[in-house]
């Protein structure tokens, strides 16, 4: 009962914010959408949008982004972009999130399941939906896996050139294609970023059913609510203001603090922006010489920070603090 009433709320709040075995009928191609079902019935639908600084979201091939230079760099960093539950590639978080990724370097791959993730339909069979979103994550992450095995074979794109990043059900997508990864190559993906990985029907799954901290080299991962995984699954795990609960957010609306996560994420990627953090539960604010704490900013997307462990990350409102601090980690 109590999994129904989160899968309830679920549904209820990530249509108001962000507004599994595999099978082998669903095609791999990049950038070519199949006919759309209801989710209930498995996966027939991916599509991948490709983002830098010359396209803005087109759907391509893997033969035109490895031939023609305007498309593709193969010297520069690809970001896997993957969105959860009833949401969507379009939706503004992911939109704001993947302007950034470029501005900073990387060509970005959007991957849209939408119709796996119960996005389209009457919204009551959404709600319906949610377990088939979670079996569907396991073949979406495989497809994903294939995406990127090709890309690096027919465009010669070193593995450590990949950070996968998901958010909600889209973090264990991420998880699955970096599992299958290593099966594919032997290696691991260096970097993976989850925001507020969604904990109904995952929370108390084994580590090969769900996100798991050996899935990458490097995993970070944004707490930002009660929707998302409470305990540490990554190699820092930040709690933002507590894991529970952003500030700007109305209590009673856990769809604005799970949504945060991908906000956070974005945040660090601008110029002077940091969240502060210190290694306990509830500990008082850090002043301008407190020196065991870290600052969260955009070096959590080097796969070789040092940091690890489990942070309390504060929060103010406006969010991005540009205080100075004395931290021994940065």
């Amino acid at each position: 009962m109590k999994t129904v009433a989160i899968i309830l709320v679920i549904f209820l709040v990530q249509c108001a914010y962000l507004r599994a075995e595999p099978r082998p009928g669903m095609k791999e191609n990049v950038g070519k959408m199949l006919h759309s079902d209801s989710c209930i019935f498995g996966v027939n639908s991916v599509s991948t949008y490709f983002y830098n600084s010359n396209i803005k979201g087109e759907n391509v091939s893997l033969e035109s982004i490895c031939n023609d230079p305007r498309q593709f760099d193969s010297t520069e960093k690809i970001a896997f972009v993957t969105h959860g539950f009833v949401s969507s590639p379009k939706s503004t978080a992911f939109q704001n999130m993947t302007s950034e990724l470029v501005q900073a370097g990387y060509s970005v791959f959007m991957t849209d399941w939408s119709q796996g993730a119960c996005t389209e339909g009457i919204p009551i069979f959404k709600f319906v939906g949610y377990p088939s979103a979670v079996r569907n994550t396991r073949e979406i992450g495989q497809f994903l896996a294939r995406i990127i095995y090709k890309i690096t074979y027919k465009c010669k794109v070193p593995l450590k050139n990949f950070t996968l990043i998901g958010h909600s059900l889209g973090a264990h997508v991420s998880a699955f294609a970096a599992k299958e990864i290593k099966k594919l190559t032997n290696a691991s993906i260096p970097l993976l970023l989850a925001a507020d990985p969604a904990d109904p029907l995952f929370g108390t799954r084994k580590c090969d059913e769900r996100l798991c901290k050996t899935d990458a080299d490097h995993i970070v991962v944004a707490h930002t609510s009660i929707l998302g995984i409470p305990y540490d699954v990554g190699h820092v795990d930040l709690q933002y203001n507590n894991g529970k609960w952003q500030p700007g957010c109305n209590i009673a609306d856990v769809s604005c603090s799970h949504g945060k996560s991908v906000e956070y994420l974005t945040d660090v990627l601008k110029s002077n922006c940091s969240f502060p953090g210190i290694p306990t539960e509830e500990p008082p604010y850090p002043s301008s010489n407190t020196t065991d704490c870290i600052l969260v900013n955009k070096k959590i997307y080097d796969s070789n920070n040092p940091i690890k462990g489990r942070y309390y990350v504060f929060v103010k409102n406006p969010e991005c603090t540009q205080e100075t601090f004395s931290c021994e980690q940065q």
